[in-house]
């Protein structure tokens, strides 16, 4: 990764356009600033990191997933920047109770599949439990799609 990566939490980090290994294949999408519809792998594919280097048609959002290194890039384009977080153990383990899958329909999207997000889970002190622990959602990380 580059010099200019920023770890923000033990396993993901703030990281820039060109820390993007453009040369590994990846499930998700990269939607530009000008098309009414995103460039789409459903199965692993190549992305062109070239559509970065663009002042317009940028890329104004675009959720990818390295399932081999079970990483996932989620990137925002905001304010005349880029907000791109890699998330490293994106599936973390299966049948951990603090895990699950949700599958979102999106509205610009919505003929294809499901956008399909592992949400986890933490538990935390809850003012409105006594006290006591109660689970909120930690985040969710994109991990592909799914027609269910």
């Amino acid at each position: 990764m580059g010099s200019e990566a920023k770890n923000v939490g033990k396993d993901y980090r703030w990281i820039k356009p060109e820390d993007i290994d453009f040369s590994r294949e990846y499930i998700g999408y990269l939607w530009l600033s000008n098309s009414a519809e995103p460039i789409a792998h459903i199965k692993p594919g190549i992305f062109d990191g070239s559509l970065f280097g663009r002042r317009n048609p940028f890329v104004a959002e675009g959720q990818l997933y390295d399932s081999e290194a079970d990483a996932s890039i989620s990137i925002r384009y905001t304010d005349g920047k880029y907000l791109i977080v890699r998330f490293e153990n994106a599936r973390g383990q299966d049948g951990d109770p603090m895990c699950e899958d949700v599958g979102y329909c999106s509205v610009r999207m919505e003929l294809g599949p499901k956008l399909l997000f592992r949400r986890r889970w933490k538990l935390e002190a809850d003012s409105n439990c006594l006290g006591m622990e109660a689970p909120s959602i930690d985040r969710e990380v994109f991990i592909g799609f799914t027609y269910e």
